[in-house]
């Protein structure tokens, strides 16, 4: 029975800035450590690492797993596969259900990279995978894919008996998808990685070009074919600068944590954001070299958890938080400093709080050393999910903040949130592009507590009606026609409309209403009001733009042409004598084709497209129309290559045309 430690609230910690909730430390035989953490099923807090054995000089090292209960209850804590040589488990992910994955390495002649596929809830193991490297082999870190299968990344010997970096995609499970190697002549080792959202692997490692030069931050980017996409992003200060961890904030941004050795030894992250320039940032503490080992989005902010003394390999846990203009909030340090004693890995928890893992030294005895695990409180907020009412689908990037309040949160991939604000009650709004602004009433939020409050938010779809708008005017008088607008989806749909003259330049289009909203499976009609004022000597034809901004998506802006065929003011023979509708040209097509229209009176017109067998495709004109000759364009792209009907009616004329489409 492994020795155990619960602590709750600890009083020493009183002045600490986090509010700690429970604590433990598990000792199996002289050392133990955590070097990874994960929570599975909202339920469990599973963790990894090594206890160590010593006896003189010697030191025997056995793969560790641990599993508590959220409240800090020990379901179990014990090695795996034990023996002589050295073992250690360095990552860990949850595949579902309750499966667990787990990476190390077995350090013998030529090492082993182990898997271990085991039960989160009992620890019992279900399945192993072994790789064996040509020497000094390390697994480092491991995540579950979007496919259900796990990449994992670590380093293996290679050319001149230097470590690259290494890279491997295994099926669910654990059979071998692909692996990759690549580095250069010097030492090059993979720490950590995450999965984009577009789906490529993004890895986190350790680079040095020749055995005496400093080790710099390295990121390299993988599809899931094994394909290195993109080009390889470097970071460094001059001295050695590390990387252990990586974290994908709610905004996209990527961030690299680890430590340098610049500046005494300080925390050192480095930042590729999801918009502009890269930058990196070092956090450092008088008398102490700090280093980062993790960290976690924290409230707008982030939260590093790692280790911190008098120098770098004897150390005690520590932790920093940071604000959104990334300026340190507070720091944190606890407990004896032993050798590599501190955190190693931190996960957030289903109530919005944090667990950290680590190690703890004893006091009385700082050789003997304890895997660490320590659960923070969240402060007084709200936490929610924000999903679509159309899809179901998580809302990734909806602004959430409590109403008068400027600051506000952003939902993560996982249509996530998680907002602080001091204890009070709260009308919580959620907005952003392509949903129906939303909010709860009365949300009341209490001391190291998150109130929940999700969304299921209208998702507002834009019909394109129309691909272009064609108007006959006369000249010094006021013209247009009206642009139909339609929302098929489930949210309230905003709408502003810019019009602007291109040939000539000029205030002679116009739209109104230019502002207003759409409610779900509804139409309106806008005026597109003309303005020609030119010469009466013939007849002219005037270019502009009407640009359509809604809250929809894919395709927040649609920008439409303006054809207008200005007629000489009272010139009866410019108008025509019948009504007509001319073929199309060029017919077939793989674009656009044009017709003619002849009209000679003013009157209510509709043109529509329809494909072969019936269906109506779009509404070209639905309107008032002045007499004239008009020049219509089809524009049939990203339609299926086929044959489709144009019709056109008034009450005293009704004729149809054939449009032959190929892509």
């Amino acid at each position: 029975m492994p020795a155990l430690l619960l602590l709750l609230l600890l009083p020493c910690l009183a002045f600490a800035q986090p509010d700690t909730t429970w604590s433990q430390t598990v000792g199996l035989n002289n050392r133990s450590y955590f070097y990874d953490v994960i929570v599975v099923n909202d339920s469990v807090i599973v963790a990894c690492g090594n206890s160590q054995t010593v006896n003189g000089n010697e030191v025997n090292r056995d793969f560790l797993i641990a599993g508590f209960s959220l409240s800090g209850e020990l379901l179990y804590a014990h090695t795996l596969l034990e023996s002589n040589n050295t073992e250690l488990l360095e990552g860990l992910c949850w595949l579902g259900g309750d499966t667990v994955i787990a990476v190390g390495a077995t350090d013998v002649q030529n090492d082993i990279l182990n898997i271990f596929a085991f039960s989160a809830s009992s620890g019992d193991t279900f399945w192993t995978r072994a790789y064996t490297g040509a020497g000094l082999s390390r697994a480092r870190g491991v995540i579950k894919l979007a496919d259900g299968g796990f990449a994992i990344t670590g380093f293996k010997l290679g050319p001149q008996n230097r470590s690259d970096l290494w890279f491997v995609v295994c099926e669910s499970d654990g059979d071998t998808v692909f692996t990759r190697s690549s580095g250069n002549t010097a030492t090059d080792i993979g720490n950590a990685l995450v999965q984009l959202p577009n789906g490529n692997i993004r890895i986190a490692a350790l680079w040095r070009e020749i055995p005496t030069s400093d080790y710099d931050q390295w990121v390299r980017t993988y599809d899931l074919d094994g394909n290195i996409v993109g080009t390889d992003v470097f970071f460094g200060t001059g001295g050695d600068d590390f990387v252990y961890n990586v974290s994908l904030d709610p905004e996209g941004n990527f961030w690299l944590i680890g430590r340098t050795a610049s500046s005494g030894g300080a925390g050192y992250v480095s930042v590729i954001p999801a918009t502009g320039q890269n930058y990196s940032l070092t956090f450092a503490s008088n008398g102490f070299a700090d280093q980062f080992f993790d960290g976690i989005p924290w409230f707008g902010g982030m939260m590093f958890a790692g280790r911190s003394g008098n120098q770098a390999s004897y150390s005690s846990p520590f932790m920093r938080s940071i604000d959104e203009d990334n300026q340190s909030i507070w720091t944190w340090r606890y407990g004896a400093a032993g050798t590599d004693v501190g955190f190693n890995a931190m996960a957030v928890l289903p109530n919005g709080g944090a667990v950290a893992v680590g190690s703890l030294a004893l006091a009385e005895d700082t050789s003997v050393v304890s895997a660490y695990v320590l659960t923070i409180a969240p402060p007084a907020g709200v936490q929610g999910t924000v999903t679509g009412m159309s899809d179901g689908e998580p809302v990734i990037g909806a602004r959430v903040k409590a109403a008068g309040d400027s600051r506000y949160t952003l939902t993560d991939v996982n249509g996530e949130y998680r907002l602080e604000l001091a204890a009070g009650t709260y009308d919580i709004v959620v907005t952003g592009d392509c949903i129906e602004s939303d909010t709860v009433f009365g949300v009341t939020t209490v001391e190291n507590q998150l109130a929940e409050a999700s969304f299921e938010v209208g998702q507002p779809a834009y019909d394109f009606l129309q691909s272009s708008i064609n108007i006959i005017a006369e000249n010094e008088t006021v013209g247009g026609t009206t642009l139909l607008l339609g929302n098929s989806g489930t949210g309230v749909m905003s709408y502003s409309i810019e019009a602007v003259a291109l040939a000539p330049v000029g205030s002679w289009i116009s739209v109104q209403p230019s502002v207003g909203t759409i409610a779900p499976d509804e139409q309106i009609q806008v005026n597109v009001i003309v303005e020609a004022d030119t010469t009466n000597d013939g007849i002219y034809e005037f270019f502009g733009e009407v640009t359509v901004h809604t809250n929809a998506c894919p395709d927040t802006a649609v920008t439409l042409p303006v054809l207008v065929t200005v007629l000489e003011t009272g010139d009866p023979a410019a108008l025509p004598g019948n009504f007509a509708l001319s073929t199309p040209y060029p017919n077939p097509f793989n674009s656009s084709a044009t017709l003619t229209l002849s009209i000679p009176l003013e009157t209510e017109l509709r043109l529509d497209v329809f494909n072969i067998e019936g269906r109506w495709l779009k509404t070209v004109q639905d309107g008032r129309i002045p007499a004239g000759s008009y020049n219509i364009n089809i524009d049939l792209t990203g339609q299926a290559s086929g044959l489709y009907l144009l019709r056109a009616h008034s009450p005293s004329f009704s004729a149809t045309r054939k449009l032959l489409y190929v892509r």
